[in-house]
């Protein structure tokens, strides 16, 4: 969360290139196994594979800035899905949810 009067000043997209920079420069553990949405996985990848380890970021879809954060730091756009919303004052209004993904150091702008 950064202060609205702080908004649109470059400085969530600064701290969340550092934070991916460094993500993909820490050691890796081999053998580790998790679960992922089928449709974050690159296309053409079945069931049970080995896929690629990857960092994961939601965002509302109107929250244009926010949007904008993840595709200048190398986030891919991979789902979206409607939900109640839990903000204070609109709790139950539909909101829309877009699911990101940052597969590796490549895609880092």
């Amino acid at each position: 969360m950064i202060r609205r009067e702080y908004w649109g000043k470059g400085f969530a997209t600064e701290f969340l290139r550092a934070f991916v920079k460094d993500w993909w420069r820490l050691p890796r553990a081999e053998g580790v196994e998790a679960f992922v949405d089928r449709l974050s996985v690159e296309e053409g990848k079945g069931e049970g594979e080995n896929v690629p380890e990857m960092l994961c970021a939601i965002v509302e879809s109107g929250n244009f800035g926010s949007l904008r954060v993840m595709e200048k730091t190398g986030f891919k756009g991979f789902k979206s899905w409607a939900v109640a919303s839990r903000r204070p004052g609109e709790e139950g209004k539909e909101v829309t949810l877009v699911g990101f993904v940052n597969t590796g150091p490549e895609e880092h702008v």
